[in-house]
């Protein structure tokens, strides 16, 4: 079962509403990438933003490779993609006549599963999230490089600091230029020592991603998501909610969570974010 929603993003050329998040599942594989727009003026793509471009040939890249092709390897696969990507993204710098700076270039974060006969392999790059319920017990394991969203916790206390000194919302603090200056820097970390990993243009990543192969028989529930899917929102433990997690209820959940953030209007009860809502994509894997 999978669910997708568009957060409130939307192109500042032309209105229409933004999806950076893509996927593709079916009974063995399953590919999800949230996609990161650069945080500046030039776009890769007329109609899309850079990060729906990007992740859109990227997914398309990967499907070719891995779906019905079970003998090659993901790491191999996620290196030649990612290869494939930095000489798409020069072909269109040169195209338009533009030159990306290093906060501009589109990166993903991305998920793959795959069942390969009696086991289950995963593969992750980024800050989409993995949970893992195995029969014999109730422990949930968590999968996610949390990385990002360290230095997303300086730049939220930097907006709650602003919206105290200036008398305003954490909302309106966001556009601040102190502000956008400090999300620069940190997009300017991705993929160096004390940054981030993520796909973007630099093929070595993915020595640095997680890798694992996992029994079949031993798991009960595998949960993939974008980190959109704010379980903390829901005010559920990962363990209460893989509990609960069926094909029945997915959809029910990505809902509630985007109802929540847009209630939360000057982003004063739910933290950590820095769009009113972000794209919700969510896949039950088993």
């Amino acid at each position: 079962m999978v669910i997708s929603l568009s957060g409130e993003k939307k192109d500042k050329r032309n209105g229409h509403l933004v999806n950076e998040d893509v996927f593709y599942t079916d009974e063995n594989i399953t590919i999800l990438m949230d996609g990161a727009t650069g945080l500046g003026d030039n776009e890769l793509d007329v109609y899309k933003t850079s990060a729906e471009w990007y992740v859109a040939e990227l997914l398309q890249y990967l499907k070719s490779k891995l779906v019905n092709q079970e003998n090659i390897e993901l790491e191999e696969t996620v290196k030649s993609a990612i290869e494939y990507m930095k000489e798409r993204i020069e072909a269109k710098e040169e195209e338009l006549g533009i030159r990306l700076k290093p906060y501009e270039v589109p990166s993903s974060s991305l998920v793959i599963s795959r069942k390969r006969r009696d086991f289950l392999e995963l593969f992750s790059l980024g800050d989409s999230i993995i949970l893992i319920k195995r029969k014999i017990n109730d422990t949930v394991e968590e999968i996610r490089d949390c990385n990002l969203h360290k230095l997303d916790n300086n730049v939220w206390k930097l907006m709650k600091d602003i919206s105290i000194v200036e008398d305003i919302t954490i909302k309106e603090a966001r556009n601040k230029p102190e502000v956008i200056e400090l999300l620069r820097e940190n997009r300017q970390l991705k993929n160096k020592v004390g940054g981030y990993y993520i796909a973007s243009n630099d093929s070595s990543v993915v020595s640095y991603a997680y890798q694992r192969k996992y029994k079949l028989n031993e798991l009960e529930k595998v949960f993939v998501c974008t980190d959109g899917f704010d379980i903390d929102v829901l005010g559920m433990t990962k363990e209460k909610f893989m509990h609960n997690i069926s094909d029945n209820n997915i959809e029910y959940y990505a809902k509630e969570i985007k109802r929540k953030l847009l209630e939360d209007k000057n982003w004063e009860k739910y933290q950590n974010r820095f769009k009113d809502c972000d794209d919700i994509t969510a896949i039950k894997v088993l």
